[in-house]
């Protein structure tokens, strides 16, 4: 007698060495709730560091912005007066 596929080995052979059916789903819930929590926590530290790289981006651009508005306004000054 063949199995599930022509050819292939009889369901009852191979049975005695498969799990349980209810241990093979709480292993392979297990498993995926696993995957599911490395997955969020991994998304969860990109975001992360993507908002601290955009607010050290922002800072930075700020402080060039600042430093370009002073060096205006020094060489205004530094070119008007008498």
């Amino acid at each position: 007698m063949g199995g599930l596929i022509f050819g292939s080995v009889p369901p009852a052979l191979i049975a005695p060495y498969l799990p349980h059916p209810v241990v093979a789903c709480v292993v392979f819930a297990q498993a995926l709730t696993l995957m599911t929590l490395t997955l969020t926590l991994t998304l969860t530290l990109t975001l992360t560091l993507t908002l601290t790289l955009t607010l050290t981006l922002t800072l930075t651009l700020t402080l060039i912005l600042t430093l370009t508005l002073a060096l205006t306004r020094s060489l205004t000054l530094t070119l008007t007066l008498p």
